[in-house]
């Protein structure tokens, strides 16, 4: 619009239009323009088997004169090179396409050779363990970490109480029926989060893999790197992972520290094996860990008056706070439980959400409250690390402390 109102819309060979309107239809909404092949003749020159090939062709027919404007190239949010164009500096539009009449391709390549192509019309789904709430949302989160950095669709596969997160709601779901709409389905194994090939029309599946680092090494998990503080990333995790429906959370003392303590121990569901492995040991440690870190985090708070909430699937929560005040002995700390209904199945949600919001979180190696972790805005984590000794089958503390 600018352009036809400084130079007119007319061609070197007398070419003219009686609506100029058209050529700039809808710019300001779209903030971007489409080449029909003057842009990429002036940026890449013409066909060499027309004449000269050399970048800055005017195309004679052309009603806009390319060469006076101005042209650059930045970053999009999934790393690839774009053009813009403007005029006498002002304001950027986007070029949407180039028409690469000289045939130049890789000059112009928004992704050069030998990096990753992101990719289109391709579609990604979560492989799930066949596990609980936590490994089913781990599966999840690490799909989308992969469709966000592979700039593709993730489909929805529904899970227990998954119909009650948002994520039911925003994500399209994956069925049968889409699935004859791929031409080829691939499991994503290649340890990198970016695809190993350009992917046109392919269903993926991320296989699932622990978080813990322990359990990968010992099983040889087909896994990749995930960064957790992505900023975007972390935020549409938490969206997707949201409840749909207010609930109600523990409710802490307003005046102490608010300590997460979650002690897995299996309930009904797990069937522990009769001699107990230290790589289970990490998903499940002793009591004697968990009072060595309460120890631990009273001290990094100088002893403030401290409420420790006691997370767990067992039966019997109560038998698991007398065992903690035996070995501790804090007059600082004020331990609470719940007293009924407490069971591995029961208060799955409730007990996720309330772990992501407490001030302080001590957690095993069990993917709800390493989920309940990645989403919350915990000041200090503490999870198993090193075993004191051979010996000694208490693990160290890992002692995460956030600005």
């Amino acid at each position: 619009e600018a352009y036809h109102k400084k130079y007119s819309l007319k061609s070197d060979i007398g070419h003219v239009t009686t609506n100029p309107e058209r050529y700039s239809n809808n710019i300001s909404l779209f903030k971007s323009v489409f080449d029909g092949a003057a842009y990429g003749h002036y940026l890449g020159g013409q066909d060499p088997r027309n004449g000269c090939d050399k970048p800055g062709f005017v195309n004679e027919s052309s009603l806009v004169n390319t060469s006076l404007l101005s042209y650059k190239w930045e970053k999009d949010a999934q790393d690839r090179n774009v053009p813009f164009m403007s005029l006498d500096g002002g304001e950027w539009y986007r070029i949407n396409n180039l028409h690469i009449h000289s045939k130049r391709l890789g000059s112009f390549l928004s992704i050069p050779k030998n990096t990753v192509c992101p990719l289109v019309k391709s579609a990604v789904i979560p492989g799930y363990s066949e596990g609980r709430f936590g490994d089913n949302i781990l599966a999840v989160a690490h799909t989308l970490y992969f469709s966000m950095k592979n700039n593709c669709e993730m489909l929805y596969i529904p899970f227990p109480y998954s119909d009650e997160l948002v994520l039911h709601d925003a994500v399209k779901p994956y069925d049968s029926i889409k699935a004859k709409l791929f031409k080829e389905s691939v499991i994503h194994d290649n340890g990198d989060v970016y695809a190993a090939r350009p992917m046109k029309n392919t269903l993926i599946t991320v296989p699932y893999f622990p978080d813990d680092v322990n359990e990968r090494k010992k099983s040889h998990w087909k896994s990749f790197y995930v960064d957790w503080e992505d900023k975007a990333f972390k935020k549409e995790l938490q969206r997707l992972l949201a409840s749909k429906k207010p609930r109600k959370l523990i409710n802490p003392p307003h005046d102490k520290f608010f300590v997460a303590v979650h002690m897995r121990r299996g309930g009904t569901y797990d069937k522990w094996p009769a001699k107990v492995s230290k790589l289970l040991l990490y998903k499940t440690p002793l009591d004697d860990y968990y009072i060595n870190q309460i120890k631990t985090l009273a001290a990094l708070i100088n002893y403030a008056p401290m409420y420790a909430y006691i997370f767990t699937d067992d039966e019997n929560p109560a038998a698991l706070v007398a065992s903690l005040q035996a070995g501790l002995n804090l007059p600082s700390v004020e331990f609470d439980y719940r007293r009924e209904n407490n069971h591995h199945n029961a208060n799955v949600l409730e007990d996720f959400y309330s772990m992501a919001q407490c001030d302080a979180l001590i957690r095993p190696d069990s993917n709800l409250s390493i989920m309940a972790e990645k989403i919350g805005n915990h000041r200090i984590v503490i999870s198993p690390g090193k075993f004191l000794s051979e010996k000694l089958l208490v693990q160290k503390g890992c002692i995460k402390i956030n600005s």
